[in-house]
C-alpha cells in the first residue's frame, strides 16, 4: 500500500543560460561571417543553376542535331519503301501471269491448244487458212 520512494531524486532539467553580449546587435565579425556564408550559398546555387542550364542546352542541341540527321534519313527510307512496294506489286502481277500460264500449259484438257500456241503445228482436224493480198 505504501509506495516506495526512489533513493535519489533527479533535479529537473534546466536550460543553461547563454552568455549575452552587452548589445542587441551582433558584432561586425559575426555579420561578416553571416554575409560570407550567405554569399557562398548564393554562389553554390548560382553554380548549380548554370550547370543545369548548360547541360539542358547541350541536351537540346544534341536533340536538334539528331533530328537534323534523322529527318533526311527517314525521307530516304520512305522513298526506298515506296520503291520496294512498287517492285513487289510488279512482281506479284508477274507471278500471277506466270501461274496462269503454267496452269494453262499443264492442264490436260488444253494440251492441244498449248501445243498450237507453242509451235507452228495445227490440229490435223483443222484446216489452215492463209490470207493472200489480191493482185491488182
Amino acid at each position: 500500500m505504501y509506495a516506495t520512494r526512489p533513493d535519489s531524486i533527479d533535479p529537473p532539467l534546466q536550460s543553461t543560460p547563454r552568455p549575452r553580449s552587452g548589445s542587441r546587435h551582433p558584432s561586425p565579425k559575426t555579420l561578416a561571417q553571416r554575409e560570407a556564408r550567405r554569399r557562398a550559398q548564393l554562389n553554390a546555387q548560382l553554380t548549380e543553376v548554370c550547370v543545369k542550364l548548360s547541360l539542358n542546352t547541350l541536351l537540346a542541341l544534341a536533340f536538334v542535331s539528331a533530328l537534323w540527321h534523322l529527318v533526311p534519313y527517314h525521307h530516304q527510307q520512305r522513298l526506298m519503301l515506296q520503291e520496294a512496294q512498287k517492285t513487289l506489286t510488279e512482281s506479284e502481277e508477274r507471278v500471277a501471269d506466270l501461274q496462269l500460264s503454267f496452269s494453262q500449259l499443264f492442264d490436260p484438257k488444253q494440251t492441244n491448244a498449248a501445243m498450237q500456241s507453242q509451235s507452228y503445228r495445227v490440229d490435223p482436224s483443222q484446216r489452215q487458212v492463209i490470207w493472200l493480198e489480191p493482185k491488182h
